[in-house]
Protein backbone atom coordinates (compact mmCIF):
# COMPACT_ATOMS: atom_id res chain seq x y z
CA UNK A 1 0.00 0.00 0.00
CA UNK A 2 2.72 2.50 0.76
CA UNK A 3 5.71 1.09 -0.76
CA UNK A 4 5.87 3.45 -3.60
CA UNK A 5 7.89 6.02 -3.04
CA UNK A 6 9.16 9.52 -4.68
CA UNK A 7 10.83 12.33 -4.60
CA UNK A 8 9.93 14.83 -1.97
CA UNK A 9 9.75 18.24 -4.41
CA UNK A 10 13.41 19.27 -4.45
CA UNK A 11 14.54 18.19 -0.91
CA UNK A 12 16.35 14.96 -2.36
CA UNK A 13 14.21 12.62 -0.62
CA UNK A 14 12.38 10.12 -1.48
CA UNK A 15 8.95 9.48 1.01
CA UNK A 16 6.20 7.45 1.51
CA UNK A 17 2.45 8.49 0.00
CA UNK A 18 1.65 8.85 3.22
CA UNK A 19 3.13 10.61 6.70
CA UNK A 20 2.84 8.98 9.76
CA UNK A 21 1.78 11.81 12.41
CA UNK A 22 3.25 11.14 15.55
CA UNK A 23 1.75 14.25 17.60
CA UNK A 24 -0.20 12.01 20.53
CA UNK A 25 2.40 9.84 21.39
CA UNK A 26 3.36 9.80 24.97
CA UNK A 27 0.28 12.21 25.55
CA UNK A 28 -3.04 10.75 24.84
CA UNK A 29 -1.54 7.78 23.34
CA UNK A 30 0.81 5.76 25.57
CA UNK A 31 4.19 4.15 24.35
CA UNK A 32 2.87 0.51 23.74
CA UNK A 33 0.36 1.40 21.47
CA UNK A 34 2.51 4.10 19.30
CA UNK A 35 4.86 1.15 18.84
CA UNK A 36 2.32 -0.66 17.18
CA UNK A 37 1.36 1.79 14.67
CA UNK A 38 4.44 2.46 13.80
CA UNK A 39 5.96 -0.98 13.39
CA UNK A 40 2.28 -1.80 11.37
CA UNK A 41 3.03 1.82 9.58
CA UNK A 42 6.26 -0.27 8.70
CA UNK A 43 5.33 -3.09 7.80
CA UNK A 44 2.80 -2.03 4.75
CA UNK A 45 5.91 0.14 4.04
CA UNK A 46 5.84 3.50 5.35
CA UNK A 47 8.98 5.17 5.91
CA UNK A 48 7.79 8.74 6.54
CA UNK A 49 7.26 10.16 10.08
CA UNK A 50 6.46 13.39 11.89
CA UNK A 51 7.21 15.06 14.86
CA UNK A 52 7.99 17.54 16.98
CA UNK A 53 10.31 19.05 20.00
CA UNK A 54 6.73 20.15 22.04
CA UNK A 55 5.06 16.69 21.33
CA UNK A 56 3.32 16.28 24.06
CA UNK A 57 5.17 18.80 26.31
CA UNK A 58 1.51 19.52 27.76
CA UNK A 59 0.90 16.86 29.58
CA UNK A 60 3.01 16.00 32.94
CA UNK A 61 5.23 13.16 32.24
CA UNK A 62 8.43 12.70 29.79
CA UNK A 63 9.53 15.75 28.04
CA UNK A 64 9.33 15.63 23.93
CA UNK A 65 7.51 12.37 24.60
CA UNK A 66 6.74 11.84 20.76
CA UNK A 67 10.36 12.19 19.80
CA UNK A 68 11.97 9.89 22.51
CA UNK A 69 9.16 7.55 21.89
CA UNK A 70 10.21 7.57 17.85
CA UNK A 71 13.37 7.56 19.08
CA UNK A 72 13.57 4.14 20.92
CA UNK A 73 11.46 2.74 18.28
CA UNK A 74 14.21 3.06 16.18
CA UNK A 75 16.85 2.28 18.19
CA UNK A 76 15.63 -1.00 18.71
CA UNK A 77 14.35 -1.57 15.46
CA UNK A 78 17.93 -0.11 13.78
CA UNK A 79 15.96 1.28 11.04
CA UNK A 80 16.83 4.74 11.00
CA UNK A 81 18.59 4.72 7.71
CA UNK A 82 15.51 3.55 5.98
CA UNK A 83 13.26 6.30 7.54
CA UNK A 84 12.61 10.23 6.96
CA UNK A 85 12.18 11.96 9.35
CA UNK A 86 10.00 15.26 9.48
CA UNK A 87 11.04 17.28 12.82
CA UNK A 88 9.34 20.45 13.80
CA UNK A 89 10.72 23.23 16.16
CA UNK A 90 11.19 26.61 17.35
CA UNK A 91 7.65 26.37 18.61
CA UNK A 92 7.11 28.12 22.36
CA UNK A 93 8.16 26.19 25.47
CA UNK A 94 5.41 24.72 27.55
CA UNK A 95 5.58 26.50 30.69
CA UNK A 96 2.68 24.54 32.68
CA UNK A 97 1.39 21.10 31.33
CA UNK A 98 -2.42 21.49 31.73
CA UNK A 99 -3.05 18.10 30.04
CA UNK A 100 -4.92 20.46 27.01
CA UNK A 101 -2.70 22.38 24.13
CA UNK A 102 -4.86 24.84 23.75
CA UNK A 103 -4.70 26.04 27.78
CA UNK A 104 -1.03 25.14 28.29
CA UNK A 105 0.93 28.29 28.87
CA UNK A 106 4.02 28.48 26.77
CA UNK A 107 6.60 31.49 25.73
CA UNK A 108 6.54 33.11 22.42
CA UNK A 109 7.68 31.19 19.35
CA UNK A 110 11.17 30.85 19.45
CA UNK A 111 13.05 31.75 15.92
CA UNK A 112 16.46 33.17 16.54
CA UNK A 113 19.76 31.76 15.18
CA UNK A 114 19.94 30.31 19.18
CA UNK A 115 16.81 28.85 19.20
CA UNK A 116 17.21 27.03 16.05
CA UNK A 117 20.33 25.28 16.44
CA UNK A 118 18.74 24.17 20.28
CA UNK A 119 15.82 22.92 19.06
CA UNK A 120 17.68 20.83 15.77
CA UNK A 121 20.01 19.43 18.80
CA UNK A 122 17.60 18.70 21.24
CA UNK A 123 15.98 16.75 17.90
CA UNK A 124 18.95 14.59 17.52
CA UNK A 125 19.53 13.91 21.13
CA UNK A 126 15.55 12.80 21.86
CA UNK A 127 15.38 11.05 18.33
CA UNK A 128 18.91 9.47 18.80
CA UNK A 129 19.89 10.44 15.54
CA UNK A 130 22.97 12.67 14.65
CA UNK A 131 20.95 14.20 11.33
CA UNK A 132 17.58 15.45 10.60
CA UNK A 133 16.15 14.96 7.56
CA UNK A 134 13.64 17.71 7.32
CA UNK A 135 13.54 20.30 10.09
CA UNK A 136 10.45 22.27 9.97
CA UNK A 137 9.55 25.79 11.93
CA UNK A 138 6.38 24.88 13.73
CA UNK A 139 5.26 28.66 13.82
CA UNK A 140 6.61 32.00 12.94
CA UNK A 141 7.43 35.10 14.83
CA UNK A 142 6.91 37.92 12.76
CA UNK A 143 9.54 40.26 14.76
CA UNK A 144 12.21 37.87 13.61
CA UNK A 145 14.29 38.56 10.28
CA UNK A 146 13.78 36.89 7.50
CA UNK A 147 17.75 36.47 6.47
CA UNK A 148 18.68 35.52 10.28
CA UNK A 149 16.27 32.30 9.95
CA UNK A 150 17.16 31.52 6.33
CA UNK A 151 20.61 32.28 6.95
CA UNK A 152 21.09 29.54 9.98
CA UNK A 153 19.07 27.10 8.67
CA UNK A 154 21.05 27.11 5.46
CA UNK A 155 24.52 27.05 7.73
CA UNK A 156 22.76 23.89 9.68
CA UNK A 157 22.06 22.23 6.21
CA UNK A 158 25.84 22.77 5.65
CA UNK A 159 27.29 21.51 8.67
CA UNK A 160 24.81 18.04 7.86
CA UNK A 161 22.88 18.13 11.21
CA UNK A 162 19.78 19.05 8.38
CA UNK A 163 18.94 17.78 5.13
CA UNK A 164 16.13 19.87 4.18
CA UNK A 165 14.19 22.88 5.79
CA UNK A 166 11.03 24.09 5.60
CA UNK A 167 8.10 26.02 7.59
CA UNK A 168 4.78 25.52 8.70
CA UNK A 169 1.86 27.49 10.06
CA UNK A 170 3.37 30.63 7.72
CA UNK A 171 1.48 33.50 6.45
CA UNK A 172 1.80 33.67 2.87
CA UNK A 173 2.97 36.20 2.72
CA UNK A 174 5.65 35.92 5.25
CA UNK A 175 6.42 32.85 3.24
CA UNK A 176 6.91 34.54 -0.09
CA UNK A 177 9.20 37.06 1.52
CA UNK A 178 11.13 34.09 2.42
CA UNK A 179 10.86 32.25 -1.03
CA UNK A 180 11.82 35.94 -2.33
CA UNK A 181 14.96 36.47 -0.01
CA UNK A 182 16.38 32.41 -0.94
CA UNK A 183 16.55 33.08 -4.70
CA UNK A 184 17.89 36.82 -4.19
CA UNK A 185 20.62 34.62 -2.36
CA UNK A 186 21.26 31.61 -3.65
CA UNK A 187 19.76 29.61 -0.77
CA UNK A 188 17.48 26.23 -0.77
CA UNK A 189 15.03 28.28 1.13
CA UNK A 190 11.83 26.06 2.07
CA UNK A 191 11.46 23.21 0.94
CA UNK A 192 8.34 22.09 2.43
CA UNK A 193 5.23 23.81 4.21
CA UNK A 194 2.86 21.87 6.59
CA UNK A 195 -0.45 24.08 6.33
CA UNK A 196 -3.59 22.91 7.66
CA UNK A 197 -5.68 21.01 4.95
CA UNK A 198 -8.26 18.66 4.89
CA UNK A 199 -11.10 17.94 2.62
CA UNK A 200 -13.82 19.78 5.24
CA UNK A 201 -14.53 23.33 5.03
CA UNK A 202 -14.24 25.15 8.17
CA UNK A 203 -17.94 26.32 9.27
CA UNK A 204 -18.30 30.47 9.23
CA UNK A 205 -17.34 31.89 12.42
CA UNK A 206 -15.53 28.52 13.18
CA UNK A 207 -12.04 29.25 14.78
CA UNK A 208 -10.46 27.24 11.88
CA UNK A 209 -12.57 30.15 9.36
CA UNK A 210 -10.62 32.76 11.44
CA UNK A 211 -7.13 31.21 10.91
CA UNK A 212 -4.46 32.99 8.07
CA UNK A 213 -2.63 29.51 8.29
CA UNK A 214 -5.47 27.22 7.17
CA UNK A 215 -5.14 26.52 2.89
CA UNK A 216 -6.99 28.94 1.75
CA UNK A 217 -7.49 30.66 -2.12
CA UNK A 218 -3.94 32.49 -1.56
CA UNK A 219 -2.08 29.37 -0.09
CA UNK A 220 -3.18 27.69 -3.26
CA UNK A 221 -1.94 29.55 -5.75
CA UNK A 222 1.00 30.22 -3.67
CA UNK A 223 2.18 26.59 -3.93
CA UNK A 224 0.54 26.10 -7.44
CA UNK A 225 3.14 29.28 -8.75
CA UNK A 226 6.40 27.91 -6.76
CA UNK A 227 5.52 24.01 -6.44
CA UNK A 228 6.79 23.76 -2.86
CA UNK A 229 5.16 20.54 -1.79
CA UNK A 230 2.18 20.44 0.74
CA UNK A 231 2.32 18.16 4.08
CA UNK A 232 -1.64 18.39 4.90
CA UNK A 233 -1.84 18.49 8.57
CA UNK A 234 -5.14 17.55 9.57
CA UNK A 235 -5.68 15.72 6.97
CA UNK A 236 -8.33 13.30 8.06
CA UNK A 237 -10.14 16.75 9.50
CA UNK A 238 -10.75 14.96 12.31
CA UNK A 239 -12.46 12.39 11.22
CA UNK A 240 -15.77 14.78 10.91
CA UNK A 241 -16.69 13.05 7.42
CA UNK A 242 -15.96 9.59 8.23
CA UNK A 243 -17.80 9.60 11.25
CA UNK A 244 -20.99 11.40 9.56
CA UNK A 245 -21.28 8.59 6.98
CA UNK A 246 -20.65 6.01 9.20
CA UNK A 247 -23.47 7.53 12.02
CA UNK A 248 -20.55 7.58 14.67
CA UNK A 249 -20.60 10.26 17.73
CA UNK A 250 -19.03 13.55 16.46
CA UNK A 251 -17.62 15.41 19.08
CA UNK A 252 -19.28 18.85 19.98
CA UNK A 253 -15.99 21.25 19.31
CA UNK A 254 -16.11 19.33 15.43
CA UNK A 255 -19.53 20.21 15.32
CA UNK A 256 -19.10 23.85 16.25
CA UNK A 257 -15.58 23.76 13.14
CA UNK A 258 -17.22 21.93 10.53
CA UNK A 259 -21.06 21.61 10.65
CA UNK A 260 -22.10 23.78 7.32
CA UNK A 261 -23.94 23.46 4.67
CA UNK A 262 -21.02 23.35 1.88
CA UNK A 263 -19.98 20.14 4.11
CA UNK A 264 -23.15 18.69 3.87
CA UNK A 265 -22.60 18.40 0.31
CA UNK A 266 -19.20 17.20 0.22
CA UNK A 267 -20.21 14.04 2.24
CA UNK A 268 -22.77 13.34 -0.40
CA UNK A 269 -20.46 13.28 -2.96
CA UNK A 270 -18.16 11.61 -0.93
CA UNK A 271 -20.63 8.60 0.21
CA UNK A 272 -22.24 7.80 -3.53
CA UNK A 273 -18.16 7.80 -4.36
CA UNK A 274 -17.52 5.64 -1.88
CA UNK A 275 -20.65 3.31 -2.96
CA UNK A 276 -19.47 2.96 -6.64
CA UNK A 277 -15.87 2.52 -5.51
CA UNK A 278 -15.93 0.31 -3.06
CA UNK A 279 -13.77 2.17 -0.32
CA UNK A 280 -14.48 4.20 2.88
CA UNK A 281 -15.34 7.92 2.81
CA UNK A 282 -12.38 8.31 4.52
CA UNK A 283 -10.01 7.10 1.91
CA UNK A 284 -11.72 9.03 -0.64
CA UNK A 285 -10.84 11.88 1.31
CA UNK A 286 -7.37 11.92 1.42
CA UNK A 287 -7.75 10.76 -2.29
CA UNK A 288 -8.85 14.00 -2.78
CA UNK A 289 -5.56 15.54 -1.14
CA UNK A 290 -3.43 13.49 -3.22
CA UNK A 291 -5.15 14.29 -7.09
CA UNK A 292 -4.60 17.00 -8.91
CA UNK A 293 -3.57 20.04 -7.75
CA UNK A 294 -1.05 21.35 -9.50
CA UNK A 295 1.56 20.01 -6.90
CA UNK A 296 1.85 17.58 -4.66
CA UNK A 297 0.65 16.65 -1.29
CA UNK A 298 1.64 14.59 1.60
CA UNK A 299 -1.33 14.02 3.91
CA UNK A 300 -0.38 13.74 7.90
CA UNK A 301 -2.36 11.31 9.19
CA UNK A 302 -2.77 10.21 13.25
CA UNK A 303 -4.11 6.82 13.59
CA UNK A 304 -5.19 4.58 16.47
CA UNK A 305 -5.89 1.56 15.36
CA UNK A 306 -5.16 -0.84 12.30
CA UNK A 307 -8.28 -0.50 10.94
CA UNK A 308 -7.48 3.43 10.68
CA UNK A 309 -4.10 2.91 9.29
CA UNK A 310 -5.88 0.22 6.48
CA UNK A 311 -8.38 3.11 5.35
CA UNK A 312 -5.66 5.99 5.30
CA UNK A 313 -2.98 3.71 3.33
CA UNK A 314 -5.62 3.02 1.21
CA UNK A 315 -5.68 6.47 -0.05
CA UNK A 316 -2.41 6.01 -1.99
CA UNK A 317 -3.92 3.46 -4.29
CA UNK A 318 -7.33 4.98 -5.11
CA UNK A 319 -7.71 7.19 -8.10
CA UNK A 320 -10.83 9.08 -7.70
CA UNK A 321 -12.74 9.68 -10.98
CA UNK A 322 -11.70 13.19 -12.49
CA UNK A 323 -15.40 14.17 -12.39
CA UNK A 324 -15.43 13.28 -8.74
CA UNK A 325 -12.31 15.52 -8.44
CA UNK A 326 -13.97 18.12 -10.59
CA UNK A 327 -17.51 18.50 -7.95
CA UNK A 328 -15.20 17.95 -4.70
CA UNK A 329 -12.71 20.89 -6.04
CA UNK A 330 -15.69 23.38 -7.04
CA UNK A 331 -17.43 22.73 -3.68
CA UNK A 332 -13.68 22.90 -1.41
CA UNK A 333 -13.53 26.64 -3.32
CA UNK A 334 -9.92 26.78 -3.50
CA UNK A 335 -9.20 27.55 -7.10
CA UNK A 336 -11.24 30.63 -6.92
Amino acid sequence: MLKDKSALGQTGLEVSPLCLGCGSYGGSMKEPLAVEMMDYYYELGGRFLDTAVIYCDWFEGERSSSQNIIGRWMQARKNRKELVLSVKGCNGKIITPTNDLATAPRTDTRLHREDIIEDIEVSMKNLRTDYLDIFTLHHDNESVEIAEILETLQEQKKRGVIRAYGCSNWKVERQREAYDYAKAHGLDGFMVDQINWSLNVFAPGSKGAASSTVMGPEAYRFHQETGIPAMAYGANGRGYLHCLANGLPVREQDHKEYDCPQNEKILAVLKQAAQDLGVEVNTLALGYLMQGHGFQVIPIVGIKSKKEMEIAAAAADCHLPQEVLDQLSQLRGLNG
